[in-house]
């Protein structure tokens, strides 16, 4: 867990257990649409428990991306990973569903085909490890994509560093829906037009890559999928960040309304919970 691998770093290292979640791990991306219980449930176990069963607790073991997963890394990154911090290594944000493009320099990454590696299960693998580099395949980035998969990780970058509290669902539906109102896929009422909102979808889907979680999410011409009208219907804690994320960029909603408002849910802080001293909430400036 955790709190032990604080308490065997050096002091020198200034890292506290809410500092490595917040900074280190993926909570931040999924927090804005959990429930409260489940950030603080979440928080908790990894602090003191590990991450078994933490997918399941947070819903993804349900989630149809998981099966698109991938080990990505940005090529640039692993001699000036070296230079900078002695050794390279896998960055957060480049292990996001549908970021296939580095938002910092906007440039495609690569891919590690991991599979048939079992052997290796236990142990740490590196970037700049000779079995990974020898099974690294860039991708080929499309250039008629290219637009929409650079926003799709700038808005996925935004997210992960906002480390965002639990917003409520009912306020990201308004939010969604205003946008689906003002493009005309939806009623002056919010009723959804759902011809046109399949097609400005389907559309949306075309500036992407025809592959992996996108191939999974895209509809059809006629019919919206499932998910994108329970999103603007009645979303629950239960969606993938990634859906959340699509249909704002979809709408011309900027990830700012979508993840705050003046008065969010409010999660409560570790100083309410056990063991204070290793939970206390801090708020700290993110990195990738």
């Amino acid at each position: 867990d955790l709190r032990q691998l604080v308490e065997a770093l050096p002091k020198a290292a200034c890292l506290t257990v809410p500092l490595i979640i917040e900074r280190h791990t993926l909570l931040p991306y999924y927090q804005p649409f959990l429930s409260v219980r489940q950030v603080q449930a979440a928080r908790s176990q990894m602090a003191f428990s590990g991450s078994e069963g933490l997918r399941l607790k947070l819903g993804l073991t349900a989630s149809r991306l998981q099966s698109a997963s991938k080990v990505l890394f940005f090529s640039s990154f692993v001699k000036q990973d070296a230079a900078n911090v002695v050794v390279a290594y896998w960055h957060r944000i480049h292990q996001l569903p549908g970021v296939l493009i580095c938002p910092r320099h906007l440039e495609g990454l690569v891919v590690f085909e991991h599979s048939g590696l079992d052997r290796f299960r236990k142990i740490l693998l590196l970037p700049e490890d000779e079995i990974v580099q020898s099974r690294a395949l860039a991708l080929d980035i499309d250039p008629n994509h290219r637009q929409g998969l650079v926003e799709i990780a700038q808005f996925s970058r935004e997210l992960l560093q906002a480390n965002a509290s639990p917003q409520s669902m009912s306020r990201i539906r308004e939010v969604l829906v205003d946008g689906a109102v003002a493009l005309g896929v939806a009623s002056s009422t919010g009723r959804l037009r759902l011809v046109e909102l399949a097609s400005h979808i389907d559309a949306y889907f075309n500036r992407l890559a025809p592959d992996g979680e996108f191939l999974i999410l895209a509809g059809g011409p006629s019919t919206p999928e499932a998910w994108v009208t329970k999103l603007l219907r009645k979303p629950r804690y239960t969606h993938h960040p990634l859906k959340f994320i699509l249909l704002a960029n979809a709408l011309k909603v900027r990830m700012v309304e979508l993840i705050f408002d003046v008065g969010p849910v409010r999660i409560t802080t570790a100083a309410e919970l056990p063991s204070a001293t290793i939970l206390r909430t801090l708020e700290v400036p993110q990195n990738q």
